[in-house]
């Protein structure tokens, strides 16, 4: 299936959502519009936002504005040990950022994948058969991260039912500002 243009990408600090802005901007060069934090003006452009998770308002705006076709989610910090010192602030950055780009997406009519985490699960052997997990495996992860990561994917599916939900194991690349990813 083609992808519906503009294009909307969140989250150019990570690992996932540079990569995917790099490719789909080759492709489609100022229909892909990308959005990262104020605080990180490593990845600029005319098609880049300083946008922060706690700004709805600012989100809806580029939405009025653009009218995305696609909406990539790659938002969320996946650095372990700040979500679990802060839990309202894994929160904000791993379900409330996603859930809000959800529900402009319905709104919109957009096309809505989210990048999610493996780490919805544990891991623990004892909680499911000795086989890699499958889809309908019940949920159980250990730390804020992976749990607001499946909280946000329940509350996506439930605003937006046909949102794909994508769920990478830990990034190993190139991170804009060596913020984040496992090789910084």
């Amino acid at each position: 299936r083609a992808m519906r243009l503009p294009i909307l990408i969140l989250g150019l600090n990570g690992v996932p959502g540079y990569a995917l802005f790099r490719h789909f901007n080759k492709l489609y060069g100022n229909d892909v519009i990308g959005i990262r934090p104020i605080k990180h003006p490593c990845v600029f452009g005319d098609n880049v936002f300083g946008v922060d998770a706690e700004e709805t308002e600012r989100l809806g705006e580029l939405f009025e504005r653009f009218h995305f076709g696609t909406v990539i989610d790659a938002s969320g910090n996946c650095a372990l040990k700040a979500c679990e010192c802060d839990p309202a602030r894994s929160r904000l950055l791993n379900f409330s950022q996603g859930v809000d780009a959800a529900t402009f997406a319905s709104r919109y009519n957009a096309t809505l994948i989210r990048i999610s985490a493996d780490m919805v699960f544990s891991g623990n052997e004892k909680t499911k058969p000795n086989r890699p997990y499958v889809e309908t495996d019940p949920k159980d992860p250990i730390h804020n991260y992976g749990k607001h990561q499946a909280e946000a994917e329940d509350a996506i599916s439930a605003i937006k039912p046909d949102a794909v939900i994508l769920r990478v194991p830990l990034p190993m690349d190139y991170a804009p500002g060596g913020c984040a990813g496992a090789i910084d």
